[in-house]
């Protein structure tokens, strides 16, 4: 049965094209929450943070995997309906957090992200039962505000890429070429939503999408959740950014359900982290 927020459309839009925009998903109160625990993040960076250089004045900083040290992200995950929601559009009772990130963009203009793929850094195979749910505390016009390519996860999964040098590939995992789809955007079906604090983005990460840059006078700061259902198997593949999970491939065989300590579960809410649980 699905949630009061997703309908069948939701679903049917996500299956078809990889992503699909719910207004108005989240309260402020678990907004507050990601504020907080971005503000913690970035105060106390984990092994991943990272300011990204590029040609704009302004900071680029990223982070992932901090969701085990940052209780306002737990708090997140366990009592918001964010995973109801990922569950509902992955059409799975069973949620397994793969990793949380947080985006900053601030103080000044700071570089487009390149039209990529998430999916080849991904140490798993590739399944419908994958969503990532893009969540921002800014206003922002649709020019600002994540782009993907529609029904891209129905095509080929790319090469990885180089952040640095989008043109060039990162780690080679024998894929097809990234296509330069800022070059030729009138050949793709490119999407934007412009976006409140409480909508929800989701997309699949073998979408391809891509950060707008940011201007002089805004910032963008935005979190993103990403997560599998019980059916996703584990597939290493290489990779030069910080996507990697020490001792993951000695933990399992290509084939494998992905389950390892890295990866908490969310649904149904363990026993020890509902209201009342005892630890």
């Amino acid at each position: 049965m699905l949630s009061s927020i997703v309908t069948a459309e939701h679903v049917r839009t996500y299956r078809e094209d990889g992503a699909v925009f719910i207004p108005q998903a989240i309260s402020q109160t678990w907004l507050d929450l990601i504020q907080i625990g971005l503000e913690r993040n970035m105060r106390h960076p984990g092994p991943f943070g990272v300011d990204i250089r590029n040609k704009g004045s302004g900071k680029f900083f990223t982070d992932h995997s901090n969701f085990l040290v940052n209780p306002e992200f737990q708090r997140l995950l366990y009592d918001s309906p964010i995973a109801d929601i990922l569950a509902d559009l992955m059409e799975t009772d069973e949620v397994y957090l793969f990793y949380d990130q947080i985006f900053f963009k601030g103080g000044g203009s700071a570089d487009r992200t390149a039209f990529h793929q998430d999916m080849p850094f991904y140490q798993m195979d590739d399944s419908l039962q994958i969503a990532g749910a893009w969540i921002t505390l800014d206003p922002l016009d649709a020019a600002h505000a994540l782009e993907y390519v529609v029904g891209s996860h129905l095509g080929p999964e790319y090469n990885t890429f180089d952040p640095n040098q989008p043109s060039k590939v990162g780690a080679d995992n024998g894929r097809p070429q990234l296509p330069n789809i800022q070059k030729e955007r009138e050949k793709w079906e490119i999407r934007s939503h412009a976006s409140q604090p409480g909508d929800l983005l989701v997309i699949h990460p073998k979408v391809l999408h891509g950060g707008a840059p940011t201007s002089e006078d805004m910032q963008r700061r935005t979190m993103t959740v990403n997560v599998f259902g019980p059916d996703v198997t584990f597939q290493p593949k290489p990779t030069r950014i910080n996507m990697r999970f020490p001792g993951l491939a000695e933990a399992l065989q290509p084939g494998d359900p992905l389950r390892h300590p890295y990866f908490p579960k969310l649904r149904p809410v363990p026993d020890h982290q509902k209201a009342g649980g005892v630890a």
